[in-house]
Parts: C-alpha cells; structure tokens; sequence
C-alpha cells in the first residue's frame, strides 16, 4: 500500500470511531499521551485536525517541540493506524469552524471543559509517516506521506 491508500484506511478507521490517542513531548523529552478527538478535512490531505485549550499541557509542549505521534483503530482492532508527523498549533476562526463541522457531535466531552469556542486553538498535524497494522494476520504496510 502507499501513502495515498494508507490515508484513505485513516480516513475509514476516523468514520467508525472517532478518537485517537495523541502523543506529544514534555519538557523532560518524555511522551505524553491523551485521547483526542481529531478529524480530517476534506481538500487537506496528509493533514489531521483536532481542537485545544490554549491553556494546555498539549499546547505548550508543542510550542517547545512539534514531534507528534498518533494511534488510531478500528474498534474490533481489526486495523490499527499510528502516524508521526508534526503539530502546529493554528489560532484560524475560519479554520476553527471548519474542524468543529468536521468533528461535529463527537466533541460532547470536549464542550463540558471548554465553554467559550472563541478561545479555542487548532492543532494541524502534517503527516510525514503513517503505518497500517493488522493484527489478525500481524501484516504492517508502511509508507512516508
């Protein structure tokens, strides 16, 4: 499979559930990971969005190093997704309501922590590596994006 396949079984894993697991690195060098609720745009390809609080752990590390890593699957862990690639934090109202449209009613947990969407930051991730796992008969397909 190449890079443009491997997006397209991104972009199914993201239709069926709809979180991944984002790793950034803290001030230590350490991995930090959380659950996200990210979301591709169409016309934006190699790319995934997802939205933070400007007061964040996520946000800061990724002021001070913009490595990202993501894990994504399919929810019967037929396929697992991991990615790395490079965070950028965007302040783009525009943008902003573009990615809520995009992620549309899967950010219920999200609104019960941040109140004010005026106030929110766009985390961009420019995929440079992506991996398709299948567990059920172990292949991996990887490629550069």
């Amino acid at each position: 499979m190449d890079g443009k396949q491997l997006l397209l079984e991104l972009d199914s894993v993201l239709d069926t559930k709809r979180t991944g697991v984002l790793s950034t690195i803290d001030e230590k060098g350490f991995p930090q990971m959380r659950w996200m609720t990210p979301g591709i745009i169409p016309g934006q390809e190699g790319r995934i969005y997802c939205l933070a609080n400007p007061d964040s752990l996520k946000v800061n590390q990724l002021e001070h190093n913009s490595q990202v890593g993501w894990m994504f699957n399919s929810g019967n862990m037929d396929r697992v997704i991991s990615l790395k690639g490079r965070g950028k934090i965007l302040q783009n109202p525009d943008l902003a309501g573009t990615v809520m449209e995009a992620l549309g009613g899967n950010l219920a947990n999200f609104w019960k922590l941040n109140h004010d969407p005026s106030h929110l930051l766009i985390i961009e991730t420019i995929i440079e590596e992506i991996e398709l796992y299948r567990p059920a008969d172990g292949t991996r397909f990887r490629a550069s994006v």
